[in-house]
């Protein structure tokens, strides 16, 4: 799986956990079929923006802060594995 999807998809999850939404309500509000919702949120599939737009929006926020959460996700993750390695 890609490290990027991952920390996408952590992203989407986080946010959505938040809101106290479920993949139901979210896909269902996003208008992204429930399967195509659950590949995404676990990393398995590529998000297109559109796609990242419509759960954005569902969410309340938007594509550039869950991309600035995914960002800060990796940077965490390069750090850990930096510490790991030393």
């Amino acid at each position: 799986m890609n490290r990027i999807n991952i920390m996408i998809a952590k992203a989407i999850t986080d946010e959505r956990l938040k809101k106290g939404m479920t993949l139901k309500e979210l896909s269902k509000k996003a208008g992204i079929p429930p399967t195509t919702l659950d590949r995404v949120v676990h990393g398995r599939r590529d998000i297109n923006v559109s796609q990242l737009y419509q759960i954005a929006t569902a969410l309340g926020t938007t594509i550039n802060d869950i991309a600035d959460k995914a960002e800060l996700y990796l940077t965490e993750d390069a750090l850990e594995n930096i510490d790991e390695k030393n």
